[in-house]
């Protein structure tokens, strides 16, 4: 499970420093998470460290929510004000959200079937065993 939680880490130290270094628009995270899939890709499958971490991650993505929680507690004099602004964006970005999921999902399925047409999904591996 260290391996895991090290391999994490790592990708996400490699992506701010290419980011940093590479001066580039978006965050390191992102850049390590994007370097971390191109090698998951090419090794084929994920290790069991690394699933055991993802599912742990996975089953705990709650607690990730209560610092909002927290934040609407303390600003609720702000959001009784200004929510109709506040609903238009929330509204505007989950729309933003669901077109760009769907234009990519309707992307790489094209180019799958085109460039990969041996692949089902009953061949793909899981995420964790």
């Amino acid at each position: 499970m260290i391996k895991g939680v090290a391999a994490l880490l790592g990708f996400q130290l490699v992506g701010e420093i290419l980011a940093r270094l590479g001066q580039l628009p978006i965050s390191g995270p992102i850049c390590g998470m994007a370097a971390f899939l191109i090698c998951l890709h090419l090794h084929g499958k994920v290790g069991d460290d690394l699933g055991k971490v993802c599912d742990g991650i996975l089953a705990n993505m709650a607690l990730l929510f209560v610092p909002v929680g927290v934040g609407v507690m303390n600003y609720s004099s702000l959001f009784a004000t200004k929510w109709p602004i506040i609903t238009l964006a929330i509204v505007m970005g989950a729309s933003a959200t669901l077109l760009t999921t769907v234009f990519i999902t309707r992307a790489l399925t094209t180019w799958t079937t085109r460039h990969a047409p041996g692949i089902r999904s009953s061949e793909r591996w899981p995420v964790a065993q």
